[in-house]
């Protein structure tokens, strides 16, 4: 198996967050990583998981498993598919694991009864009695449920019951970790206006990274893309980002391009791309979507300089928890960020007036609307959108709200001219058809 980058990481990186997930591990208190879109959770727990050395250094009990459920898996954001994927990585835990044959035999069988059966109860017992088998075998799982975010839609009282049940039925021996870009109790209020869901009582906010961090981070990204970066290049990169984990990343691939297309660029010119870019410019606009109207108020209120009272702040905490809002040297609010900073000051709707599609279409929207003609009455899977539209991030993947959204714009566009509209084939994708 190819490790990952963050395998090779320094053991001081994001010491101090690392630490408050060992000591919430130690106690096996379920909790939620909260953090703004693409910040660098995924980034953070791949280094907490596949760090070689790092359960050691933390001094963990070695009989934790770690149990990886990236919900980015999932093609159908529905409950059933959940559990179906939650007990297939149960299963492919289990058969790495140093236990009897016999064990992994009945495990496995288990798991072709579910399949087999195809029943959402009977799933859910499977996931229990799979759990159940692992913990009397000596270990202690720890289930992480990646971009948990991708289910809020479906999200009700039983399902949440149903994770709080399998904590209890193991005696506290298994512990959830949701990652999330905020709180469920704020995502989906209704759910627990009469329930106590004690097991997502224990927030983590992880914020963006810190300078040193942000260093190992982008250097990491560079080697990867084969870019030799000049102390001051770094220095400006990692200022624009303000330790956001994709506009990192994002920066260094503007860089790669406009370098192979021009060898002799300037850096002048590289940061001038990285400030324009359609996909950084996207990342920034994704950020602003998952805050309320009154939360980016207050992002305007601090860029304007006006004095924001502390009480207006403590009413929106998740901009400070979150870390999108922080103190600079001078002990004054800002935005962490200069690229954010320079969106939200910059961003105005858009008007166009030209009846040629073609000349009103970003290269993101326009290398969309080439592949959905190409498909024009067909469906088109978000597989696909994302290895055409995407090809440089494909492998470390593209949120499903960076494709809704670029489908979004590509369709008010489309409307101009009035020729063809975007349809929605559910849990797939879009399909091109003519008015």
């Amino acid at each position: 198996m190819q490790l990952s980058a963050e395998t090779y990481y320094p053991l001081k990186f994001r010491q101090e967050d690392s630490i408050k997930l060992a000591n919430a591990i130690a106690r096996m208190h379920s909790l939620e990583i909260i953090g703004m879109k693409r910040v660098g959770i995924s980034n953070f727990l791949r280094y907490f998981i596949h760090h070689p050395k790092l359960i050691t250094n933390l001094k963990l009990d070695p009989r934790v498993v770690f149990i990886e459920v990236d919900l980015n898996d999932l093609i159908e954001r529905e409950l059933f598919p959940f559990w179906r994927l939650l007990l297939k990585r149960i299963i492919d835990k289990s058969n790495e694991l140093p236990i009897s044959s016999e064990l992994k035999d009945k495990l496995n069988h288990i798991f072709i009864k579910a399949i087999q059966f195809n029943d959402l109860l009977f799933t859910i017992d499977s996931v229990k009695e799979t759990i159940k088998s692992i913990i009397m075998a000596g270990y202690k799982p720890v289930i992480f449920l990646i971009r948990f975010d991708r289910l809020i839609d479906t999200l009700n009282s039983e399902f949440l019951a149903n994770l709080q049940s399998i904590v209890e039925l193991t005696a506290e021996n298994l512990m959830f970790v949701i990652t999330s870009a905020r709180s469920l109790i704020e995502r989906v209020p209704a759910v627990f206006k009469n329930n106590d869901f004690t097991i997502f009582s224990h927030p983590i906010y992880l914020k963006p990274a810190l300078t040193d961090d942000s260093i190992i981070i982008l250097q990491s990204f560079a080697k990867r893309y084969q870019i030799n970066l000049t102390v001051d290049l770094q220095k400006v990169i990692i200022e624009l980002a303000g330790g956001h984990v994709h506009y990192l990343q994002l920066s260094l691939i503007v860089i790669k391009e406009a370098i192979i297309e021009n060898p002799l660029i300037a850096e002048f010119e590289l940061i001038t791309k990285i400030k324009t870019d359609e996909r950084i410019n996207l990342q920034s606009e994704e950020l602003l979507t998952d805050l309320s109207s009154t939360e980016i108020e207050l992002l305007k209120q601090i860029l304007s300089g006006k004095k924001v009272k502390e009480i207006e702040l403590m009413a929106n905490r998740h901009i400070l928890n979150t870390g999108i809002v922080v103190n600079n040297d001078a002990g004054e609010l800002t935005i962490f960020s200069k690229i954010l900073t320079e969106f939200i000051k910059k961003e105005k709707p858009r008007r166009h007036n030209s009846s040629n599609i073609q000349n009103i279409l970003t290269k993101k929207e326009n290398s969309l609307y080439n592949l959905l003609v190409q498909k024009q009455n067909q469906t088109c899977e978000r597989e696909d959108i994302i290895s055409v539209v995407w090809p440089e991030v494909k492998d470390l993947g593209v949120s499903d709200w960076a494709i809704d959204r670029l489908v979004f714009r590509l369709r008010a566009k489309l409307k101009q001219t009035g020729e063809y509209r975007v349809k929605t084939i559910r849990t797939r994708g879009f399909c091109l058809v003519s008015r």
